[in-house]
C-alpha cells in the first residue's frame, strides 16, 4: 500500500524500486481479479476509490503478517545455522 498518500504511479513505483508501467500493470489486474477500480486515475494523479480505501487496512495487515513470517523464517534460518556453526 505505497501507494496511499503517493498521489502517482510514477512516485510509488520509484519507491518501491520497480518500473512504473509494471506497478500500473500489476494494479490493472488487481482490479479487474476483483471487479472494481481501487483507485480514481486524474491525469498523472491518482486516489483511492471508496473501495480501494475499504481494503486499505485489510492490506496493511495482510503485509505486516508477511513481514513478521519473513522475520520468523529469516530468525530461524540464523538459528539453525549458529547451532550448525556451533556443531550442535
Amino acid at each position: 500500500m505505497r501507494l496511499h498518500g503517493r498521489a502517482s504511479f510514477t512516485r510509488a513505483a520509484e519507491e518501491l524500486g520497480i518500473a512504473q508501467p509494471s506497478l500500473s500493470q500489476q494494479i490493472r489486474t488487481l482490479e479487474k481479479k476483483i471487479g472494481t477500480p481501487l483507485f480514481e486515475r486524474m491525469g498523472r494523479s491518482v486516489r483511492l476509490t471508496a473501495f480501494g480505501e475499504a481494503l486499505r487496512e485489510p492490506a496493511l495487515s495482510i503485509l505486516q503478517q508477511i513481514a513478521m513470517a519473513e522475520n520468523s523464517l529469516a530468525n530461524l534460518r540464523e538459528g539453525v545455522r549458529g547451532r550448525t556453526a556451533d556443531g550442535l
